[in-house]
């Protein structure tokens, strides 16, 4: 049996979401106390790949069938559910999972925009301009849902905000895409991630298990999953500028402008 046919009879699941929206404390609660094999980013981690994947696209399917399938094979084992929280997914390996065949359920994970953009900003991941948001993030000169000339203006929050702005019409794209293909998809916002009936409802979806367990759910929110001093490895955190709004707006007319020279 080929790895995609061991793994269609499972319960796969992955996120469309930003980063810095919730991944790892909900990977946890899925995991301790939802009682579903829940991972955050474990390895063989897409950020190995991601920088080749954006140069080679069609390196993604190889690298599935060759490296993270068999790894998501001997994570879940005998189980029924898998449930993998990354923001990396949906920057080039969705399309090649279904083209090698799978049929994932996807949750797509939202935080506002500035709530993204800021905590970016304070850990220096900056798209196209910094080392660990080249890493992990996309930039204006990569994105094919919304590209944007002159970005190299941009001041680094602006590059933050638009970043988070193209993660909503990625997702957008995806609602329509995961529609047509009649594959399971379930909107979370990031603020009822700690809401109880929402996460009974998220466990369901993911995993179509038992009842939760609600006190483990609540010493696990207790604690902060994914504190940015983790990140900043003894670099002082960055403070915000004081004019976010008119920076944001400055983005926001950009992308108009770019949308009404393309109509």
């Amino acid at each position: 049996m080929n790895i995609v046919d061991q793994l269609s009879s499972k319960r796969l699941c992955f996120t469309v979401t930003s980063g810095r929206s919730g991944t790892k404390l909900l990977a946890r609660l899925l995991r301790e106390a939802g009682g579903i094999c829940a991972e955050h980013e474990p390895a063989p981690r897409f950020n190995y790949v991601f920088r080749s994947i954006v140069d080679t696209p069609e390196a993604a399917r190889w690298w599935l069938l060759t490296e993270k399938l068999p790894a998501i094979a001997g994570l879940v084992g005998s189980g029924n559910a898998y449930a993998e929280l990354s923001h990396l997914t949906s920057k080039g390996f969705i399309e090649p999972m279904l083209d090698v065949g799978l049929r994932p359920a996807f949750l797509l994970l939202s935080r506002s925009p500035r709530a993204v953009a800021s905590s970016l900003f304070r850990i220096g991941a900056v798209p196209e301009r910094t080392a660990s948001g080249r890493l992990v993030l996309l930039g204006p000169s990569e994105s094919l849902f919304l590209p944007l000339p002159g970005w190299r203006q941009l001041s680094d929050y602006q590059l933050c905000y638009w970043y988070a702005r193209e993660i909503e019409r990625r997702q957008a794209h995806y609602r329509l895409l995961f529609t047509a293909k009649g594959l399971d998809w379930l909107d979370l916002d990031f603020d009822r991630i700690a809401d109880w009936p929402t996460f009974e409802r998220v466990t369901q979806f993911v995993g179509g298990g038992g009842e939760p367990a609600r006190e483990r759910f609540e010493e696990i929110l207790a604690s902060n999953q994914n504190p940015r001093a983790g990140l900043l490895e003894g670099v002082a955190e960055r403070d915000l500028p004081a004019n976010l709004n008119e920076q944001e707006s400055q983005v926001e007319q950009l992308i108009a402008a770019r949308e009404r020279d393309a109509a």
